[in-house]
């Protein structure tokens, strides 16, 4: 149970002298989606050595939690926090390409672009970023806030709540904010404090991001954490009828399609909302993740154990739900774009532009990237991941993602 911990507030072996860099390539298949950059297969790449990565120390971080900051509680190594994923680059079997002969189709040309201190601030000048959702969306908050910290300075604290955080860099007119719902959905709680217990209503979306929704313009679901038996039944959390705990994921899926109908009103027009699939967990059978190397594709018995754990066999499913909910979502907010009028008719749909991000299978084989038994915790952390480390590229495809479909 190392969710409750997502709640509080702010207060190597690499190379071993070889010439050549580690390259870990991808455990995954494909993880394209339908958008504007479906052209683009995130999962054909790898985890190849940054010389300069680390792009920050969360030592010298202040907006970073204490449950991410590794080095800190004493991991000797530092190999995850260089490791930066990199798309592969392919020769066209016809012969067609660039100079180079590489093809290099849709919307990846050129690869993913590093995020470095010369183009951070451009990047995300004018935009205005909200993480909704659990610690994992926490973690890659916190990834983005330490690169624009270390790049930019202290931000300016717009809001610092017990579940909320909004950080503002004036030079680059950059908003940055987590809002920490982790179940998306309206909560009726008990008493104040979530171990008194709840109600989860999940046709209704979480007033709390909801009325933070008019300050920003792209929001990054991630949920998915919290809803599981032993989650709800530990913190006495109940699903409203007609739901109950046998049926978790089903609630979960009308929980996502009642946050996407959310935002297919109008009032979201012109906005973004980007999905994102869970972040794959690497505990083991004795509950811990020891690993200091990512899982190497030769070693084909090692990737189908973290493949067939129950942990990530649930991530599938909850995968395939986000899937089913964002072709669902733009069905609808088709249907009604074309009963709307002037741009939205153009447009064929109302609302916000809605997509995916896998970062599940870009991430399956690191098993090197968490915490572990280097945290301020009793307990081995296997689900979240260090800072610097593996969310630095989730960040990368991010802002790539936002760049290539012009968002």
């Amino acid at each position: 149970m190392y969710e409750a911990d997502g709640m509080d507030p702010i207060s190597l072996r690499v190379n071993n002298g070889a010439a050549s860099a580690n390259v870990w390539p991808s455990a995954a298949v494909s993880s394209s989606t339908s958008s504007p950059a479906s052209s683009c297969d995130l999962g054909d790449g790898a985890w190849e050595e940054e010389p300069a990565w680390p792009l920050y120390e969360t030592d010298a971080c202040p907006l970073a939690r204490e449950t991410s900051k590794c080095s800190k509680y004493g991991r000797p190594d530092k190999g995850f926090a260089k490791l930066r994923w990199k798309l592969h680059e392919r020769v066209s079997p016809s012969g067609n390409g660039d100079a180079e002969g590489v093809s290099r189709t849709g919307s990846c040309s050129g690869g993913i672009p590093k995020v470095t201190r010369a183009n951070l601030c451009e990047r995300v000048a004018n935009r205005r970023i909200a993480f909704v959702g659990d610690s994992l969306s926490q973690n890659m908050f916190e990834s983005l806030a330490c690169m624009a910290y270390a790049f930019e300075g202290m931000p300016i604290v717009k809001l610092n709540s017990l579940r909320d955080r909004i950080y503002y860099w004036p030079k680059c007119n950059f908003t940055l904010g987590i809002l920490f719902h982790q179940f998306l959905s309206h909560v009726a709680w008990n008493k104040i404090h979530v171990s008194d217990g709840g109600t989860i209503h999940v046709d209704q979306p979480a007033k709390g991001w909801m009325d933070q929704s008019a300050n920003f313009d792209t929001f990054v679901i991630n949920s998915g954490l919290w809803w599981t038996t032993s989650q709800l039944g530990f913190y006495n959390i109940t699903l409203a009828p007609p739901y109950t705990h046998t049926d978790i994921l089903t609630a979960y899926h009308a929980a996502l399609n009642s946050t996407l109908s959310a935002f297919r009103e109008e009032a979201f027009a012109g906005k973004r909302v980007i999905v994102t699939t869970t972040m794959p967990s690497h505990k083991d059978a004795n509950q811990s993740c020891p690993s200091t190397l990512p899982i190497h594709p030769s070693n084909s018995a090692g990737l189908e154990d973290v493949r067939a754990r129950p942990i990530q066999e649930r991530n599938v499913i909850l995968t395939e739900a986000v899937q089913h909910s964002i072709v669902e979502q733009k069905r609808r907010s088709r249907k009604d774009g074309s009963t709307g009028t002037g741009m939205q008719q153009q447009q064929g749909m109302v609302g916000a532009r809605i997509s995916l991000l896998d970062m599940h299978n870009v991430t399956l084989s690191r098993q090197d990237g968490h915490p572990g038994r280097y945290t301020p915790g009793s307990h081995p952390d296997c689900i979240h991941y260090c800072l610097p480390g593996v969310p630095d590229s989730w960040n990368e495809l991010l802002l790539w993602r936002l760049e290539a479909e012009g968002g």
